[in-house]
């Protein structure tokens, strides 16, 4: 209903409000509450399942019908802009405002960054899901010519951070906790070494942000520290993902270990987990990489149980901050590329037979 009545598009989405009674359209504030990209983000959350289980049951009966709808969304949605470009309106870079040079604080705008990167992670892994279920190839192919279609990825001459709109505007407040022109770090796989203008770029928006709020010329919640957690672990910065739990810990962490927005918010404990999950181990850039954020105050340690995408169960043990063996079992029949700082290696791995890796990568027989 929302799609059709408000946006005028096909498909389904939902916006900043949801909640138990079935509440979707535009609600609060203008700066938060129209956010239509809420809908593609969470079907986002079905596709990651997905690349964690490789259960092709799950993506064709439960993920794919909304995650094709959703794609049907947005590219209703999508207008083009004064250059040709696919773009969204109305957008907003959430709850962060910028100034034109004739001054003013303003939300709205077209094409926020956070809404073409979500719009590109979510085509992208529909284009993968159709080809893998065998789907409509027009369908398939329109996803692919829209995805052409859309701004890249922007640097600020101003700054040299990722860009947050699509001008490159002056924002009201530097220091925001939001930092949502980061989504392609995180959840998302669009800034990675492999861009490393981008990769970067984001780097000195994140550097940016905190300098500004430690001069308190914006605000930091429990959900937005846990975020950062996740940006560093991303960016492969170990030691400034600690500090930023210890952080975390200190000031935003009641009694009970709720996290404290303030209020409680649940958001905060998840994301620092996952954060903590990412530092030892990430798999959402085509490779497994072990270790690529270990902070040298975890000097020695095991981890066992995590998963990696390809449904591929991981224990990963070290000594004097280095990587000192890992096991790996799949579940299905699988080829991986594994990589541990500069060391790389090539594996099939056959389903429930585990394979032990050394310090060198090299498999123990």
């Amino acid at each position: 209903m929302t799609a059709q009545k408000t946006f005028n598009s096909a498909g389904w989405t939902v916006n900043h409000l949801t909640d138990p009674f079935g509440r979707t359209s535009i609600s609060d504030g203008v700066g938060w509450g129209t956010f239509p990209m809420a809908g593609p983000w969470l079907v986002l959350h079905q596709w990651e399942h997905f690349l964690f289980t490789s259960d092709m049951d799950y993506l064709k009966n439960e993920a794919w019908p909304s995650m094709k709808e959703s794609a049907e969304f947005v590219m209703g949605f999508l207008i083009k802009d004064k250059n040709g470009y696919l773009v969204t309106a109305p957008s907003n870079s959430p709850e962060n405002t910028y100034r034109l040079p004739e001054g003013g604080k303003f939300n709205l705008t077209y094409g926020a960054t956070m809404d073409i990167q979500i719009i590109r992670e979510l085509l992208n892994a529909c284009v993968r899901a159709g080809e893998l279920l065998g789907e409509n190839r027009q369908f398939i192919s329109q996803m692919k010519n829209v995805l052409k279609n859309l701004p890249p990825n922007r640097v600020s001459k101003r700054y040299g951070i990722v860009q947050e709109w699509i001008e490159d505007y002056e924002e009201n407040e530097p220091g925001h906790r939001h930092i949502s022109q980061l989504f392609g770090l995180h959840p998302g796989t669009q800034i990675t070494p492999a861009q490393p203008e981008l990769f970067e770029a984001a780097k000195r928006t994140i550097e940016r942000r905190q300098t500004y709020a430690a001069k308190g010329q914006g605000s930091s919640t429990g959900w937005s520290k846990a975020w950062m957690v996740n940006f560093l672990a991303r960016l492969n910065d170990g030691d400034a993902a600690w500090n930023k739990i210890l952080e975390l810990q200190r000031e935003r962490t009641l009694n009970n270990l709720f996290n404290s927005h303030p209020p409680f918010q649940i958001d905060g404990n998840f994301g620092l987990t996952a954060g903590i999950a990412e530092m030892l181990l990430q798999s959402h850039a085509g490779e497994i990489v072990l270790l690529p954020a270990l902070p040298s105050a975890w000097k020695n340690g095991t981890v066992t149980g995590l998963k990696a995408r390809g449904n591929i169960e991981i224990e990963i043990s070290w000594r004097n901050n280095r990587l000192s063996g890992a096991k790996l079992e799949a579940a299905e029949n699988i080829n991986i590329t594994v990589r541990s700082g500069s060391l790389k290696t090539g594996l099939k791995l056959k389903k429930g037979e585990p394979v032990i890796l050394d310090s060198n990568l090299r498999v123990m027989k």
